[in-house]
């Protein structure tokens, strides 16, 4: 999986990211939500379904925006 850090971000601002989804396999990879484990963190820009084709990959755009101060970790599904 691919880890992504964001710096340090004041409550009421956003910070952006992008990160790389590959389909190394041989039929198309369908991606119908992106599901994140803490509020804080969310795909932004991207319609649903995403298909990426076999052997390529697409950029996803995800979204920083701390509702509390401190270190935040999470995960997407």
């Amino acid at each position: 999986p691919e880890v992504t850090t964001f710096s340090v971000t004041p409550l009421g601002s956003s910070l952006e990211s992008v990160i790389t989804v590959s389909n190394d396999g041989e039929g198309d990879l369908i991606i119908t939500d992106i599901l994140s484990s803490d509020p804080a963190f969310s795909a932004c820009e991207v319609s649903f379904p995403l298909t990426i084709p076999p052997r390529t990959q697409s950029n996803i755009k995800l979204r920083f925006t701390p509702l509390q101060a401190g270190i935040i970790e999470g995960a997407l599904a």
